[in-house]
Parts: structure tokens; C-alpha cells; sequence
């Protein structure tokens, strides 16, 4: 994970507000790099963002 922005639904879920409690680092929104591929992957590369 590159960045993940912090909105309203981090600050519920942080707060108890949600009927579910994830196991952190719980984020829906965020840029990651790709590390590594399987051989059937063909439309992602190593290095890519995400």
C-alpha cells in the first residue's frame, strides 16, 4: 500500500458504528504497487500501480 485516503467510513468503523469490527489495518480505497505476478496474470506487470 502506496497511500489510502482516511473518510468517514474508517472514522464509523473506528468509532464502533458498524454492526462488523475488521481486523486492522482495514481500509476500502487505497494505491498499492504490484510485487509479483503468477504466469496466468496478463494484464498487470511488476511495478504497476494499483
Amino acid at each position: 500500500m502506496l497511500c489510502a485516503p482516511i473518510n468517514p467510513s474508517d472514522i464509523n468503523i473506528i468509532q464502533g458504528l458498524y454492526s462488523v469490527k475488521p481486523e486492522p489495518p482495514t481500509v476500502y480505497e487505497g494505491v498499492g504497487e504490484v510485487y509479483s505476478i503468477s504466469s496466468t496474470v496478463i494484464s498487470l506487470s511488476p511495478g504497476d500501480w494499483v
